[in-house]
């Protein structure tokens, strides 16, 4: 058993990853960092432990800077594995949404076109309330709204 470390990093010539991105279908460009730390290298005591975990978020910071300047994880003693496409994974994909998607639309038809106009004045206001929903999660993930955490502070 072990413990696996995952470091993500945005390449600057993609979209910005916010989720407003992923709606208007931009492309978001990503490199992982992952290493396997085995559960035998983990200290047992508590103040062992911290010091540890200390010791690792350093490590993480020095790797995500070496991305930052160089805009791959590649080298600094790091090698690049290639994971190959897997078009079976569309075919998959696209299995489930005959098999759930076409179903849900022909009981959703059927639905409004049977149900009584209160269960379809609510089904409206749902719909009416979506859009404000998904506003909401794409000003969560706006980055000028996010954590200064780690900054350095500006002087004046």
């Amino acid at each position: 058993t072990g413990i696996y470390d995952l470091t993500v990093g945005f390449k600057n010539n993609g979209a910005e990853p916010t989720f407003l991105s992923i709606l208007k279908g931009r492309s978001c460009q990503a490199e992982m960092f992952i290493r396997r730390i085995p559960i035998s290298e983990i200290p047992k005591d508590t103040q062992g432990c911290s010091d540890w975990v200390h010791k690792l978020y350093g490590e993480k910071d020095k790797i995500y800077d070496y991305f930052v300047r160089h805009d791959t994880f590649e080298g600094n003693g790091i090698n690049r594995v290639t994971i190959p496409r897997n078009y079976y994974d569309l075919l998959i994909q696209l299995g489930w949404v005959i098999i759930v998607g076409i179903p849900s639309i022909c009981y959703l038809t059927k639905f409004l076109w049977t149900s009584s106009l209160i269960a379809q004045f609510i089904f409206l206001i749902l719909i009416i309330l979506a859009p404000i929903g998904v506003r909401a999660m794409i000003a969560v993930t706006e980055t000028e709204r996010g954590s200064q955490y780690g900054e350095t502070q500006k002087e004046n």
